[in-house]
Parts: structure tokens; sequence; C-alpha cells
């Protein structure tokens, strides 16, 4: 099972970002897992959808197209092993999350994010990602 990070899936569903083309691979060479977004993370996305008046398509994107499953936090253990990522690691809240549900699920992550990557590759959850390269004007 593969966890993803917010900034992977706006990455990819941005054409202009820096990071589009590395996402897209990331995409491709994701296909055959099983790919999962923390019902939190998930919000996360929702907000840019909504200020670019975009749910729609992002949802059918996201969930069909991708076929990423939306994880609910719903397990009482979530919240302490969330709040043990975060004091162990100093990482912010949406990060933790990210985290804490690769734990839960026992999966890997991907993430642009370079704190949350070194973190997650010290503690055995870090999916091996394509070669980052930034789009180039």
């Amino acid at each position: 099972m593969i966890i993803l990070d917010a900034n992977v899936i706006g990455a990819f569903l941005d054409d202009e970002h820096r990071y589009h083309v590395q996402a897209s691979e990331l995409m491709r060479s994701l296909a055959s897992e099983y790919l999962a977004l923390p019902a939190i993370t998930w919000a996360e996305i929702l907000v840019g959808a909504l200020k670019a008046d975009q749910v729609n398509q992002v949802e059918d994107v996201v969930k069909r197209k991708l076929g990423i499953m939306i994880v609910s936090e719903e397990s009482a253990e979530w919240p302490f092993t969330v709040a043990m990522c975060r004091f162990r690691t100093g990482l912010k809240m949406p990060d933790a999350v990210v985290l804490a549900t690769a734990e839960i699920l026992d999966g890997k992550l991907v993430t642009f994010d370079e704190k949350l990557s070194n973190i997650a590759a010290k503690e055995g959850r870090l999916n091996r990602m394509p070669k980052a390269r930034r789009r180039t004007k």
C-alpha cells in the first residue's frame, strides 16, 4: 500500500507545478499499486479544488481515474499514533498524519516534502521515487 501526500496529487493535477512531470511519472509507475490518501489529506486537496471551482474534476481524477482510496482514520490507535509521530519527529500535523497512516496501514509513503521524505526514509516508510526533475520553462 502506498500512502500519498497532498503535494504529490497537487503536482499531478497542476500542469504548471514545478514537479508535475515527476508526479506524472510517479503516478504511472504506481499504477499497479494500492494507493491511498488519508481523509484529512483528501480534505486538504479539496480546499484547493474548491478555490479553483474544480471539485468534480479533481474527484473524478483522484477517485476514478487514479483509483485512489480515501482512508478514514477511525481506529482507536490512530490519534495516539499521529501524536507520537508529531512528538518524535517535529513534523507539522498534515505530515504527521501521512506518516502515521503509513505506519498504521503498514505502507510506504510518497511525498515531495524533503523533511517528511527524510524522516520516512529513516523509518523505512519511504517508497522509492523517480529522480526529481523540475519543469523547465
